[in-house]
């Protein structure tokens, strides 16, 4: 059993399958993953610590490229609030610039690729 503590105001624990885990499968402890990292971090120019920090912000990357909620990307970080999420990660949403940009070239891709099937463009 591990806590799950992705909604700081609702802990709860839970049965979980680790991903990684110790010699004797159970749940890694931090001098655990150092040394599990340090060969990466090393190659990589980096302190052990800072592979899990970059871990990090890659999972909350990957939550916000595809789509994700700031809530959803909040519990998941364990943030006690979305502003938190949003003052980290905020810069990674679209925008109200992207998201018009990519409406009209959607839109006139299929304007403009019907007059080009006419040859009239």
């Amino acid at each position: 059993m591990v806590w799950d503590r992705t909604n700081p105001r609702k802990p709860r624990q839970c049965r979980a399958q680790m991903m990684f885990t110790n010699e004797s499968g159970g749940l890694m402890q931090s001098w655990q993953w150092t040394r599990v990292f340090r060969p990466a971090a090393d190659v990589a120019g980096l302190k052990p610590s800072e592979v899990l920090h970059l871990l990090r912000h890659l999972y909350a990357s990957l939550l916000i490229r595809h789509g994700e909620s700031v809530k959803t990307v909040q519990h998941r970080l364990g943030h006690a609030k979305a502003t938190t999420t949003l003052n980290a990660y905020g810069h990674l949403w679209p925008d109200a610039d992207d998201t018009t940009r990519a409406a009209i070239a959607e839109g006139l891709s299929g304007y403009c690729g019907a007059r080009t099937e006419r040859g009239l463009a």
